[in-house]
Parts: structure tokens; sequence; C-alpha cells
């Protein structure tokens, strides 16, 4: 397959992971702002609620997933900003925009209270549809992964990037649910609004896009 093959591929499977996402983003919000009951939510809710003795594994991951990521993000624009990406980083900075105003509308818009005893010590953020946790970790992580495969030598910098990514996605996934301040779904919507932002990142950075200029610099570890 010759690379220019490639890139198409590549940006067909990024949209068609935004289009995906947005479907399943819509269609849970439906669901859960019709006050629909989701089987999964209170057994998982449940089972992950007795987990007590890993409590302090819980906070640690919760805070990981959440002040942590503003430093990353922005790190990740100084870079591109350093590499003269000026339009990448002006496409990552609106969707950090776009992300954000999303998640806090949604949440507005759905007024989900929090699972019982989940709200204490979040001042401000009383509602919990969707996850703000899960919608930034995957959008910061999931923008720096591929940025890394295009362009870092050896292969094995974004491989082990991108286990360490999901490990911290799925552990802070499970975390926020553990100690009640989110539904399973929340995680899950919050996800798909992740989703969301880095299908359009992908699909918007695609090689000979507006955004990518001047080529990525090759990164030799």
């Amino acid at each position: 397959m010759s690379e220019r093959s490639e890139d198409i591929r590549d940006a067909r499977l990024w949209l068609a992971i935004g289009i995906i996402s947005l479907a399943g983003l819509i269609l849970l919000t439906v669901v859960v702002a019709s006050h629909i009951v989701l089987p999964f939510d209170d057994p998982i809710l449940g089972t992950l609620r007795t987990w007590t003795p890993w409590e302090s594994v819980w906070n640690f991951f919760s805070e990981a997933g959440n002040l942590p990521m503003i430093p990353t993000g922005g790190g990740f624009l100084v870079w591109l900003l350093y590499k003269k990406r000026r339009r990448e980083a002006l496409l990552v900075l609106l969707l950090f925009a776009a992300a954000t105003a999303g998640s806090e509308g949604l949440k507005a818009l759905v007024a989900r209270p929090r699972p019982q005893g989940g709200g204490a010590g979040i001042p401000g953020f009383v509602y919990s549809f969707p996850s703000g946790h899960g919608f930034e970790d995957v959008m910061i992580l999931g923008m720096i992964a591929p940025a890394l495969w295009r362009r870092c030598r050896p292969v094995w910098v974004p491989i082990l990037f991108t286990i360490l990514a999901n490990g911290m996605i799925v552990f802070v996934s499970i975390a926020r649910v553990a100690l009640a301040v989110h539904y399973p779904s929340d995680m899950v919507a919050g996800l798909f609004g992740g989703f969301i932002a880095l299908g359009l990142y992908g699909w918007w950075s695609r090689s000979g896009s507006w955004a990518d200029h001047p080529p990525y610099p090759m990164i030799r570890a």
C-alpha cells in the first residue's frame, strides 16, 4: 500500500471515530436526559463502591486524571508553537475550548445529580453527566499519541506512550466510579466526548490538511 493510500485510510478512520462517537454521545445523552434507567449503572457502581481498601489508589488516579492534564495540554500546545506548527496549535486550542464548553453545557442541560455522597469537595461541579475527567483525558492524551506515531522513531516510544495513556484512562474511569462521583454511563459519555474531539483533531491535522503545516519534524529518542 502506498504512503498516500495509508494517509487517506488513516484520515477516514479518524473521521469515522469522530462520527461514531458523536452518535454514541447523542444517544446516551437522550437516554439519560429522559431518565431511562441504564441496566449496567447501578450494578457496576455498587460493585466498585465495595473496593474501599483501594480508596487511596482511586484518589490518586482521580487527581492524576484532573489537574495534571492542564499542564500536559499546555505543554503540547507550547511544543507545537516551538515547532512552528501554529495552525495545529490553533486547532488544538479551539478543540480544547469547544470540549470544555460542550462538557459543561451538557452537564447543565442534563442536570444529573452525582451518585449519593459523590459531590463532596467539588464546588461548582454538582452535576455528573458527562465525566469531565473522561472527556479531557481521552482528548489530551489522545492528541499527543498520534503526534508521536506520525513522526517519532524508534517506534517503541509511541507504543509505550499509547499503552500508558490507555492504562491511565481505564484507571481514572474506574476511580471516578469507585469514589461515587460518577455513574458508569457518565464515564462512557465522557469517553465519547473525548473521542469526538480526538477524531476531529486526527481529521483536521491529517497529512496535507490545512493544519499540517509545516511538516512534522522527525523526533528521535
